[in-house]
């Protein structure tokens, strides 16, 4: 799908305990932007600057 801005925001409700549901596997897999097995802010942050124009693709990405 499409990441935006809300993908980042769900990151940052999950990791500050604001989210009331765990993400699927599924969901880990692609929030996790940056490779490193975890989805965080770290992620969350990567996935703001894409959206804004200031990161071309994420790390993870194998399509370059």
């Amino acid at each position: 799908g499409i990441v935006n801005s809300v993908d980042a925001q769900m990151i940052y409700r999950s990791v500050n305990g604001k989210l009331s549901t765990s993400f699927t596997e599924a969901q880990m897999t692609a929030g996790d932007v940056n490779g490193d097995a975890a989805v965080n802010s770290v992620d969350a942050q990567m996935i703001y600057r894409k959206v804004n124009g200031k990161l071309s693709s994420f790390p993870v990405d194998t399509n370059n």
